[in-house]
């Protein structure tokens, strides 16, 4: 039932953005993204946490048709000087996710101070400007915060079908309900682009957001590197070459004003811990596509987030996608 529920929110998510994957011209691609710290396979199993940022999970599909309204809104924010009646030129995708976050365990330390209980469960559409060189996106992520995120049950029927966890009784004192809203620009550029024999091999992308909302406030500015064989173009799509693998690395500084699952419920009194303003997050991993199919697995790092909250946190994150 859960389930069910679940996935009957994506399809009206997608009927009211206005998706038709089935009469959609051009090229398209789905990807299924998990995030957990039982993904931290360099790690000893005792030692992987399930704390803090505790789960993450993401379905995303990427078109080349996007509503026109929403067209018509990243035409006069991503590319106000341009011209013309056609307004299909932009991509986006849609993306249907859900978030868990949850405090240590443990008891905490006496200098420690304890996060809130807090699931996200949110839809995104998004409209992208791709150039050769550049890329520009426009994003709106509209959510719920609380019981209706599902997240307890989500969490706790993961455990007891697993048996990598206890069943967690304090979802009873969790951030409450409330919609929630986070929107997102970010600009992106390719300013490494390295062939050889007409195969490229490596790729820098530096880019920078700012974010508006009662989720997130604040700027993100960061780079990914990869280096690998018949790398495709970070985002025009994958090469026409059969076989494509990389090494792939990141770094994210982010200048935080608010963080929902830190600072507590927006319109009404809660249980929260002071944020910290200036945080970091880093990664390296590995990706293989074959064909039209693509596998990714990051190990990631996250800073300090909150006061008295943990010098780093680690989790792994896998992702599949498959393009036609």
């Amino acid at each position: 039932m859960l389930r069910t529920r679940r996935w009957g929110a994506l399809a009206a998510f997608l009927a009211l953005s206005g998706v038709h994957t089935a009469d959609a011209q051009g090229s398209s691609a789905w990807h299924v993204q998990e995030d957990n710290g039982n993904l931290a396979f360099w790690q000893p199993s005792r030692r992987r946490a399930d704390d803090n940022y505790t789960q993450g999970l993401r379905v995303r599909i990427d078109t080349d048709r996007i509503p026109d309204w929403a067209s018509s809104l990243a035409r006069a924010v991503l590319a106000p000087g341009t011209r013309g009646d056609d307004i299909d030129g932009f991509a986006g995708h849609y993306e249907f996710g859900q978030e868990i976050y949850t405090p240590p365990f443990r008891p905490p330390s006496s200098h420690a101070v304890m996060r809130p209980y807090a699931g996200w469960l949110y839809g995104r559409l998004a409209a992208e400007n791709p150039g050769e060189h550049t890329a520009q996106s426009l994003s709106l992520d509209v959510g719920v915060l609380g019981p209706p995120s599902f997240a307890g049950p989500v969490q706790n029927a993961f455990h007891a079908v697993t048996g990598t966890g206890p069943q967690i009784g304090g979802w009873a004192h969790q951030l409450q309900f409330e919609p929630d809203f986070v929107l997102r620009y970010q600009d992106a550029w390719l300013l490494g682009d390295v062939a050889i024999d007409g195969r490229r091999v490596i790729t820098i992308v530096p880019r920078g957001a700012l974010l508006a909302g009662t989720v997130h406030a604040g700027a993100d500015a960061g780079a990914d590197v990869r280096v690998g064989y018949n790398l495709s173009h970070p985002w025009e799509g994958a090469s026409r070459s059969l076989l494509e693998c990389y090494l792939v690395g990141g770094l994210q500084g982010s200048y935080v004003l608010r963080n929902l699952f830190l600072d507590g419920d927006t319109f009404r009194n809660s249980a929260h811990v002071g944020h910290v303003p200036f945080t970091s997050q880093h990664d390296v991993g590995v990706g293989v596509r074959a064909g039209r199919v693509r596998i990714e697995y990051l190990a990631v790092t996250q800073g300090r987030e909150y006061i008295g909250g943990p010098v780093a946190r680690q989790y792994g994150a896998i992702t599949a996608g498959f393009a036609w």
